[in-house]
């Protein structure tokens, strides 16, 4: 595949992440990454009903995506022990996916 469309792929799961359409983890990654994956990301949504956020920058070489990314909640249910706060959160990090 070409680096564009690696990053296609790449941005399809951050697609998936805000969206939390666990079908297309299942599409784009191995099973057991896409089981574990799904549980971190309900945890997301449930904490976080309103989570949504996309990758701001983005490079590609060859099989790997590196992706720095913001995505944006408000604390409406417990997440890690810590009570909802009511508060608006921006979470942001740097991934880097092998397509």
């Amino acid at each position: 595949m070409s680096t564009e469309e690696n990053k296609a792929v790449s941005n399809r799961m951050a697609e998936a992440i805000s969206g939390a359409d666990f079908d297309a983890f299942d599409e784009l990654m191995a099973p057991e990454l896409a089981e574990e994956f799904k549980q971190g990301i309900a945890e997301l949504h449930l904490a976080f009903p309103d989570y949504h956020g996309t990758s701001e920058i983005q490079v590609a070489e060859g099989e790997m995506v590196a992706n720095r990314f913001v995505f944006y909640g408000t604390h409406q249910g417990e997440f890690m022990g810590i009570a909802p706060t009511g508060r608006r959160v921006t979470f942001r990090g740097l991934s880097l996916d092998r397509v």
